[in-house]
């Protein structure tokens, strides 16, 4: 084969291999010498299609937390209204107050546990302080709950004594000693040590949000409040009008927590709203860019693959050429 049929052959292999890759990728084979001074822009553009595409990944991990935070909140008022309609139910005999002293007992463990739920290690009432359990023991709020008391009356909760105590004494207990225990500061010494301190996240390039809800949430003092009078002082000892003021004071409680409840579920569906609109709109500009990106790269698949048909007729055609060149001989033309 002469050298300048052997560099034709070999241009044209090199340019099939090219067309063939282009053709099975559907990207030019190389993109710098087709953009020339262009040639960054496919660079910038997969660059922000990688930013694009991690914040969206990071909004959907955001969503799963608001909505395991969505599933607590709505555990949580169905609690609430069950122990607030058997207060109202209650007829104050000795087998009724058992029944809803434990419920209230049970209930006042669960919100502490509702309270310390987490995924991946990170808690969703923490606040910024996400990375410790925020709530302590309900044994450790009844503790403080019963010195207040004693302190209070010089009784401790449930004594046979505690049936002296009027309706009006318990009231300004209720209303205040105990009531202190669930104020910001008292919350903070006795049950809580999350962060009042909402997270931010940042969900789209010009939007950050404070996303969920911390376990200091008014609603959920009130919740714990009013399920510690009931568990920790409604036991036997109190007359009747002290019971009944107790627990009208714990089921108002009850209707102030379910509303704060619902109130901070409602902020939280604003939160998840705003992330589902920012993770649309990043979705789509992905699509705008990745017709920018076919557009500057792209090639067309009907052109690509007639040219490998059109290189390997041509590179055919040379390898007949040559074989024809080898068995020509000078004396056959004489």
């Amino acid at each position: 084969m002469s050298l300048g049929l052997r560099n034709s052959v070999l241009r044209l292999e090199t340019s099939l291999s090219r067309a063939q890759d282009e053709a099975t990728s559907g990207r030019r084979a190389d993109s710098g010498l087709a953009l020339g001074a262009n040639a960054r822009r496919p660079v910038a553009i997969h660059l922000e299609t990688v930013r694009l595409t991690s914040l969206i990944e990071t909004n959907k991990t955001l969503s799963t937390r608001l909505d395991a935070t969505q599933n607590v909140l709505s555990d949580l008022t169905e609690m609430a209204k069950a122990l607030q309609n058997a207060l109202l139910q209650d007829h104050g005999d000795a087998n009724a107050r058992a029944a809803i002293r434990q419920e209230a007992a049970n209930g006042l463990s669960h919100l502490t546990s509702a309270l310390n739920s987490a995924i991946g290690g990170r808690f969703l009432f923490g606040g910024v302080a996400d990375d410790a359990a925020p709530m302590a023991s309900a044994a450790a709020g009844s503790a403080a709950t019963s010195s207040a008391f004693q302190a209070s009356f010089g009784l401790a909760p449930g004594a046979p004594a505690t049936s002296t105590i009027s309706a009006a004494d318990l009231q300004t207990f209720l209303d205040g000693a105990h009531a202190a225990l669930f104020d910001a500061a008292g919350w903070s010494a006795n049950w809580s040590s999350a962060s009042s301190q909402l997270a931010q996240s940042r969900v789209s390039s010009n939007e950050v949000i404070g996303s969920g809800a911390t376990a200091n949430e008014s609603a959920f003092r009130r919740l714990a409040q009013a399920m510690s009078m009931v568990a920790d002082l409604g036991g036997s000892g109190l007359n009747d009008s002290a019971y009944r003021t107790l627990t009208t004071k714990a089921a108002s409680l009850l209707g102030e927590a379910i509303s704060g409840v619902t109130q901070v579920s409602a902020n939280i569906g604003v939160a998840q709203r705003k992330i589902d609109r920012a993770s649309a709109h990043a979705d789509a500009q992905i699509g705008v860019l990745s017709q920018a990106q076919d557009a500057l790269v792209g090639v067309d698949a009907y052109e690509a693959a007639t040219r490998v048909t059109r290189l390997q007729s041509q590179i055919q055609i040379a390898f007949q050429l040559t074989g024809q060149l080898r068995n020509l001989n000078l004396f056959d033309a004489l």
